[in-house]
């Protein structure tokens, strides 16, 4: 079950104009977060805590049909990061999709367009692939100007989400992209990267050695 925090305002200049919080997590204010002041209350209130969280401002032009396809687009954006924390994979995943942040963030953290490799995270394009089917099902001809746009990721991809099962090895496989990063010791620090993945979940370590081509202990 997931719960509308509508913020009044709208996002700063390359701030996030949407976001989700996973259910039983209590929020704390933070610089440059949604959640604040009322909102904060109400998300943190007795009747909502226990539920999906999503967020989103609520000063857009509602006669534009391009400024509420990307609203209706961000909200599917994150229900769908919302369905993924209430998969069966969703430990699994949320704790690898950290390692990922960290990893991208290693290569292009600060760079101009950085977040064209962030959008390419896994559990992203699955998000993003959630909304771009919203917007082809209920807002077809928003689309090329949104392409056009600064939240032209919503609206990049020609096919719906697919299993969110399969997630957490997809976000493994990001991650070999940057090995180099991934394996260097001064970021990550004390234990192999593949033994970290192993306190994760056994399966991400194998299929970290599988890509590596080390044996994964099921072969005979």
């Amino acid at each position: 079950m997931a719960h509308l925090l509508a913020v009044p305002g709208c996002a700063d200049p390359d701030a996030p104009k949407a976001a989700s919080y996973p259910a039983d997590k209590r929020l704390q204010e933070e610089s440059g977060d949604l959640v604040r002041g009322p909102a904060l209350a109400e998300a943190n209130s007795d009747a909502v805590i226990g539920k999906q969280r999503i967020a989103i401002y609520t000063d857009f032009d509602e006669a534009d049909p391009v400024e509420l396809a990307i609203v209706g687009a961000k909200l599917r954006h994150e229900l769908r990061h919302a369905e993924q924390r209430l998969s069966p994979v969703a430990a699994e995943l949320f704790s690898l999709a950290e390692f990922a942040d960290e990893i991208a963030s290693r290569r292009v953290g600060g760079l101009p367009g950085g977040a064209l490799i962030y959008n390419l995270m896994p559990i992203e394009l699955d998000a993003n692939a959630a909304a771009a089917d919203f917007l082809a099902a209920h807002h077809p001809a928003a689309v090329t100007d949104i392409l056009d746009g600064e939240d032209a990721a919503l609206a990049r991809s020609n096919t719906p989400p697919e299993a969110i099962i399969d997630l957490p090895a997809k976000t493994v496989a990001f991650m070999f992209v940057f090995r180099e990063i991934a394996e260097d010791p001064n970021v990550f620090p004390n234990m192999p990267f593949e033994r970290r993945l192993g306190h994760i979940s056994e399966t991400a370590a194998a299929t970290w050695r599988a890509l590596v081509g080390e044996p994964t202990g099921d072969a005979p």
